[in-house]
């Protein structure tokens, strides 16, 4: 099946970033690049002005996500509400978060800390969610295409800016959080309304995710305590070159490795990528001098973002995969880790009285880490397919491929909206009301409005009658 002109096949060499980007309006999907650019500069007032709101700042962030997950989970009603009411108010928050630092109010800066980090922290998230929902409606292959094109175009985006003064780099990038909204919504417009039909996870599928999820909090944990030791300490140039490259470069190869050179990806893949990057860093850790040695702070650096990138790219895809709505799927994922780097860089804070002396507890730690991430390899080797065939159609493809363009063509005629097309499609491909509903994100009430009045403008009162009418066998 061709989605804006991309046929995903198995021959994955055959792609290039020439099929992701066919029309200019493809450039929206890389709305994503806009908050991670942010993200930058919310860390450095952070870490500059009040770093004791860091931890704030993950703790709001897992705390919220994790909120949006328990309420889309719950009340399914939720699924067609747009909340685009409360988009900019949000965004306006997060926008002025990192001035709130630098600025000299009437207060504690502590309490300014504290507000920033928790704007911030809900900003970002809000933001991210409707990324995550658009990238849950494309193919597998253009899901990791604009995630990792997204990410090294943010690190492109930093480059210029950083050899600003502070204070200007912050008022470039006040609009940036806008941009990401504004992009989102437009890659939405750009979407097929019908969900590219792969293969569903099944229920074992999700068990063998229980130990990829309790190795991600251990990462996270290991996340912050490395990150709590080395904050003290000055980012000097070349760890600062060495993160930077990788931030840009790593994204691409990553994306090369998945299409140039064929090769799927799996949980267990991307373990086993993860896995490399930890060894680096413990490497480099025993052998040149602890978690204070530049090299050590930069891998320690590139690491993290590796995680980043790849629980992104995880997470997008088990988003397209999975019948629960996308801010479900993106919520359990983003807060485990959040919220696990909280606990670590507590733990580093309350052992060993912090800086340096950690040491011996990070090598500790990362070789756990190392132990359990070869466990739950040897217990699978391939966890959870993210770039699987196609579900299977009861009707051949020619068939399948036929209905679609004769629903639309029916749809054209007798005046029918986008939506009802998008529903007439799936209910003459044999999917249920329910489906219909997780697949569009409505609800099921909306889903039977919208079956209730094409079936009014097409005169037909059954599905038969509507199978009869775009006359398909």
């Amino acid at each position: 099946m061709s989605t804006h002109g991309v046929k995903v096949t198995g021959e994955l060499n055959t792609l290039s970033l020439r099929h992701f980007f066919q029309k200019k309006e493809d450039l929206f999907f890389l709305g994503l690049a806009f908050p991670q650019a942010w993200l930058e500069y919310m860390f450095f007032s952070l870490n500059a002005y009040a770093p004791l709101s860091v931890e704030v700042f993950y703790a709001t962030r897992g705390i919220f996500v994790a909120a949006i997950a328990v309420i889309f989970y719950v009340r399914k009603s939720a699924y067609g509400v747009t909340w685009s009411g409360l988009s900019w108010p949000i965004t306006f928050l997060m926008t002025i978060a990192p001035f709130l630092i630098i600025l000299e109010l009437p207060i504690s800066g502590l309490t300014v800390g504290i507000l920033a980090a928790i704007f911030g922290g809900i900003g970002i998230v809000w933001s991210y969610l409707p990324h995550i929902h658009v990238y849950s409606k494309l193919d597998p292959i253009r899901i990791a295409a604009y995630v990792l094109i997204s990410f090294s175009v943010a690190s492109l985006i930093r480059v210029p800016i950083n050899l600003l003064p502070i204070e200007v780099a912050y008022i470039i990038t006040a609009p940036f959080p806008f941009l990401g909204i504004y992009f989102a919504r437009k890659a939405l417009q750009r979407v097929d309304a019908v969900a590219d039909h792969c293969v569903p996870l099944t229920n074992e599928n999700l068990r063998s995710l229980v130990p990829v999820a309790l190795e991600l909090a251990l990462y996270g944990i290991v996340v912050g305590i490395t990150r709590f030791s080395t904050e003290g300490q000055q980012y000097e140039m070349f760890a600062n070159t060495m993160h930077l490259a990788f931030r840009f470069a790593f994204p691409l190869i990553l994306l090369w490795w998945i299409t140039a050179r064929r090769r799927n990806l799996s949980i267990s893949r991307l373990c086993q990528i993860a896995l490399l990057f930890i060894i680096t860093t413990l490497l480099a850790i025993s052998v040149f001098g602890g978690t204070g040695s530049q090299l050590a702070v930069g891998l320690g650096y590139c690491t993290r973002t590796a995680i980043i990138f790849l629980l992104w790219l995880v997470l997008a895809l088990l988003a397209h995969r999975s019948r629960l709505h996308p801010y479900v799927v993106f919520g359990v994922g983003w807060s485990l880790y959040m919220l696990s780097i909280v606990a670590g860089m507590l733990v580093a804070e309350h052992v060993g009285n912090g800086i340096f002396l950690t040491d011996s507890l990070v090598l500790h730690m990362v070789y756990l880490l190392v132990v359990t991430t070869v466990f739950i390899l040897f217990r699978s080797d391939k966890l959870v397919d993210l770039l699987p065939e196609k579900e299977k159609s009861t009707a051949p493809k020619s068939d399948f491929e036929l209905i679609m363009q004769r629903c639309r063509e029916i749809g054209n005629e007798r005046g029918l909206s986008k939506r009802e097309v998008d529903v007439m499609q799936l209910l003459c491909l044999g999917r249920s009301k329910r489906h219909i509903a997780e697949a569009l994100h409505i609800s099921e009430h909306t889903v039977k409005g919208y079956a209730k009045s094409l079936y009014t403008k097409l005169e037909v009162h059954s599905k038969e009658e509507l199978l009869d009418l775009i006359e398909v066998p």
